[in-house]
């Protein structure tokens, strides 16, 4: 498994510094954006994007699976943010920024990706300042996202299919067993009298109470 371990290019790349909070902050676990809450946003790699020629590896889409809703969310943020060229360099406070998610569970959840081998990470620190240093393995994200676009169009499918609005024929089946049920309670409550009175031919013919309880059976 190969991580995008690459040197730095401070020509290219000359927002690291941005991307850092005073040692202070970056322990509290506070979500505050940094003063500079994104990386140049020219600076994204495509390697972990997922290409349609792609599938990921079978046996990763167990692990997929398993991961909880912020797991998903901040990797995600992660893939996506990360900077075309030189170091991958950013902080919890930042990744709080993209997801909205509290810095402590993102600090959690950044130990799990790494235990997952998504990524491997370090902390960075320069001039007083703190951060994060990431390389992602780029087979492993690249399955992620695929596996994640997948889910996400059939979960937009079925929520088509679901909403799509009842066909006539299906309208007029429920009003027709609508219309039986009211029929079939309104004889249940006629007695001997009421039939006499309402159709009399019927009941000389025999159809009394007993009757009708019988046919609406």
């Amino acid at each position: 498994m190969s991580y995008n371990a690459q040197a730095p290019n401070q020509k290219q790349c000359s927002q690291v510094e941005q991307t850092l909070v005073p040692s202070s902050e970056q322990t509290s676990g506070s979500a505050v954006p940094t003063h500079a809450s994104t990386l140049d946003q020219t600076a994204r790699s495509s390697d972990s994007r997922p290409k349609s020629d792609q599938a990921p590896d079978p046996s990763h889409i167990l692990i997929f699976r398993g991961m909880n809703e912020n797991r998903r969310r901040i990797l995600k943020a992660i893939i996506e943010n990360e900077p075309m060229c030189g170091e991958y360099i950013t902080s919890k406070a930042e990744i709080a920024s993209w997801t909205g998610i509290p810095g402590i569970t993102i600090r959690r959840n950044l130990q799990a990706l790494a235990d997952l081998k998504f990524l491997k990470k370090e902390t960075y620190r320069r001039k007083g300042l703190q951060g994060i240093r990431i390389w992602l393995s780029h087979s492993m994200c690249k399955g992620f996202s695929i596996w994640l676009n997948t889910e996400q169009t059939t979960d937009q499918t079925k929520g088509d299919v679901a909403s799509a609005p009842p066909s006539d024929n299906t309208i007029l089946d429920r009003q027709t067993k609508s219309l039986s049920l009211s029929v079939k309670e309104m004889l249940a409550k006629l007695n001997d009298e009421d039939i006499a009175q309402t159709w009399p031919e019927f009941f000389s013919l025999g159809f009394t109470h007993s009757k009708f309880q019988e046919l609406i059976r």
